[in-house]
């Protein structure tokens, strides 16, 4: 497993994964790819790096990070269903810890993503608030 660093001209392939993403994660605020394009363009412009999860020569997923954020912030982390369950969410966390020479991370969960939240807790991270919204 390693981490390909993906480049502005991704943008397109890297937004299908956020869709795929907030598909999965069944996110309440989903955008067409036509919306996320231009969105994700502005992440790798504005402070957010984005890289490819590789396994055996292969894209399983993705992650995109704000590197400016004090302590790191995952913004969008997502393994392709083929490739899960094999440790390689873990094995991103410790390679980007490593890249970035960080042991603090920060990430936020959906309420309703039992399955993300786990996760998370699993990889070591630890609850710390309860963000809420009333509509």
């Amino acid at each position: 497993m390693e981490l390909l660093k993906a480049a502005l001209e991704d943008a397109e392939e890297l937004a299908g994964l956020n869709l795929e993403l907030m598909i999965a994660e069944d996110y309440d605020k989903k955008l067409p790819l036509e919306k996320l394009i231009p969105r994700m363009s502005s992440f790798l412009q504005t402070g957010y790096e984005a890289f490819y999860i590789m396994f055996k020569g292969e894209k399983a997923g993705y992650i995109l990070i704000n590197k400016t954020a004090k302590p790191l912030y995952i913004r969008q982390f997502y393994i392709l269903p083929k490739f899960q369950r094999k440790g390689l969410g873990r094995k991103t966390i410790k390679v980007l810890q490593e890249q970035y020479n960080t042991k603090t991370l920060d990430v936020e969960v959906m309420a309703w993503n039992e399955i993300g939240f786990n996760f998370w807790k699993k990889a070591g991270f630890k609850l710390r608030c309860y963000s809420m919204r009333l509509n």
